[in-house]
């Protein structure tokens, strides 16, 4: 599930189709165009493009409002689980079964950050765009600059880390995972 900040939220499925809700539940649009199950769905920070990941290894990025495929991304050699927008939307990420995570822009691959050792379960940009957050099956959690560059590399889980988020204040986040515990992480 995505939400935007203009109040609508999106869902993926097993039935390959990507459905935009708005916030009285009604649903507003369908979008039909992968031809697998859908993992992973974002919406741009101005709510007018929707990202999607599915199992096919590919992104779909759409108009959704008029149902219009933008554009296709051969991104991944397995399922595509977790998509984002940078905070300027002009930087997008991608996270794999294939264990990578990669960075996008205008279409383009920009860098492949590839130093997990299992899928890559979630991902996310810090507020100000300039780094990104992994989490995988490995137990590891990784800090990266917005050029691909790996600054930090957390250990600390016994099981797959399936969250990252990073913390309001900018200078901490946390990793949630099978073991059934979050860690919070200062960056000071």
């Amino acid at each position: 599930i995505a939400f935007s900040a203009q109040g609508y939220y999106a869902t993926g499925g097993e039935d390959w189709s990507v459905k935009i809700w708005n916030s009285n539940g009604e649903l507003l649009q369908t979008l039909e165009g992968h031809p697998a199950a859908i993992h992973a769905v974002a919406f741009s920070p101005d709510g007018s493009q929707l990202m999607t990941g599915a199992r096919d290894g590919k992104i779909r990025i759409w108009i959704w409002q008029s149902a219009q495929l933008e554009r296709t991304l051969n991104a991944h050699e397995g399922i595509v689980y977790t998509v984002a927008y940078s905070p300027a939307g002009q930087l997008l990420a991608s996270g794999s079964l294939d264990g990578t995570a990669k960075l996008w822009r205008e279409g383009r691959l920009a860098a492949t950050l590839n130093d997990h050792e299992d899928r890559v379960m979630d991902l996310e940009f810090s507020r100000d765009g300039q780094f990104i957050l992994t989490g995988s099956r490995d137990k590891t959690a990784m800090l990266w600059d917005r050029a691909g560059n790996k600054l930090l590399q957390m250990l600390g889980h016994t099981a797959r880390i399936n969250a990252v988020r990073f913390a309001a204040d900018g200078r901490s986040f946390f990793t949630a995972s099978d073991d059934r515990s979050i860690i919070q992480w200062g960056l000071d």
